[in-house]
């Protein structure tokens, strides 16, 4: 393999509450799909997401957190300060947002860990993946 490395990134540590993840991806019969959900290094195995079309609100999304099995540790458990939740599905809603306006433009988007606290969300690691007409 002959692979260049053209520089490096260099980023802060982030630490939050909760490792939640944001994905979507442009369907060809639904339009934008939005994924939202427990996210970080158990997202394949523990499998806690809810589906939505966008463009939703930022209360279909609260509503849609709120049905999952980490519902109570978003709202904190033993001690535990609740995360921002309202910033987790304000930044939801912007991405399914932005997938739904691209028209297929944007295949996908991946957000994950977006780590999620009292004071708000930090996205940790992202993946945007362009049709090849848009490049």
């Amino acid at each position: 393999m002959n692979a260049t490395c053209e520089g490096v990134v260099v980023a802060r540590m982030s630490r939050g509450q909760r490792e939640c993840m944001i994905g979507a991806h442009w369907d060809p019969v639904f339009g934008a799909v939005l994924v939202v959900g427990d996210g970080g290094k158990y997202v394949e195995v523990l499998r806690d997401t809810a589906v939505l079309l966008a463009p939703c609100q930022e209360a279909d999304v609260a509503r849609a957190l709120a049905g999952l099995r980490i519902a109570p540790l978003l709202h904190g458990v033993r001690g535990e300060p609740a995360v921002d939740i309202v910033a987790l599905c304000r930044l939801a809603v912007q991405v399914g947002d932005m997938v739904h306006a691209a028209g297929g433009e944007i295949r996908s988007v991946d957000l994950n860990p977006v780590m999620v606290s009292v004071g708000g969300v930090v996205v940790v690691d992202a993946l945007v993946e362009v049709a090849r007409t848009a490049i």
